[in-house]
């Protein structure tokens, strides 16, 4: 199986991507590419690296959806794989453990089902203040936790297909005016993804051992994701003294 890792960060949170250099980056295998993925912020780069990939799109959190189809796109499209992991930067990967899992299905995560009425994780992390409104109340749907999820080439060109990067900027605009956010608003590209699939009923799976945002503790070890995990908290538990049943609380607190 040809995987492709794809790392979500951005040029303000550098210290997120030296921690994933230094920790778990190092255990994945030279047969695997991995990418840290960005928009258009060349510029703004202050640790670069060989695996960088700058995308033809802005680069803000409610630009994501964006991104995430011009990553997409990029992939299909130039790159030889099978399954892309798309995983943020405060995401743990304990890659043996991955690696061990037999994925057959086409869109592999944490199942996440919610209503997207009275979501406010969008607030404090627009760059255009504009965006930091509710969202419009929409039915109830179920996608993979964006934190990180595995996605086969077959699922990712219907996703493309089905929407067009020039609809999703007309739905940025939209949205950048609007009352209220519809579900392409702000930072909702796990909801897009799990959304353009069910239409085209590829469903979803909970195959494996995935993160699990809704537990109380998180076993670093037992898990093949961990997130949101913050830097220090990345350096520590890839320490060689760490005891393999090191286990975390949601705030990154050890428990034993």
């Amino acid at each position: 199986m040809k995987l492709i890792f794809g790392i979500f960060t951005g040029p303000t949170i550098q210290d997120r991507k030296a921690a994933i250099l230094n920790t778990w980056a190092r255990d994945i295998p030279n047969d695997i590419d991995y990418y840290f993925v960005y928009g258009d912020c060349r510029d703004e780069i202050k640790l670069s690296t060989d695996n960088d990939l700058f995308l033809d799109c802005p680069e803000s959190y409610e630009s994501v959806c964006l991104k995430t189809y011009s990553f997409y796109k990029y992939c299909y499209d130039n790159l030889d794989f099978d399954y892309i992991l798309r995983i943020d930067d405060d995401t743990y990967v304990n890659v043996d453990k991955l690696l061990q899992q037999d994925i057959t299905a086409d869109y592999a995560g944490h199942i996440l089902s919610a209503k997207i009425e009275n979501y406010v994780h969008h607030y404090g992390k627009c760059t255009d203040k504009r965006f930091e409104k509710p969202f419009r109340d929409d039915s109830e749907s179920k996608f993979c936790c964006g934190g990180g999820y595995m996605i086969s080439k077959k699922a990712v060109g219907i996703a493309i297909n089905g929407i067009t990067r020039e609809e999703l900027i007309e739905n940025y605009n939209k949205n950048k005016n609007a009352e209220v956010l519809d579900v392409y608003g702000a930072g909702t590209e796990d909801r897009m993804v799990g959304r353009l699939l069910h239409q085209a009923n590829i469903e979803r799976s909970n195959c494996g051992k995935w993160l699990d945002r809704d537990r109380l503790l998180y076993s670093v070890f037992n898990d093949s994701l961990f997130h949101p995990v913050f830097p220090d908290t990345m350096l520590r538990i890839s320490s060689p003294e760490i005891s393999k049943y090191v286990i975390l609380d949601r705030d990154n607190k050890y428990l034993k």
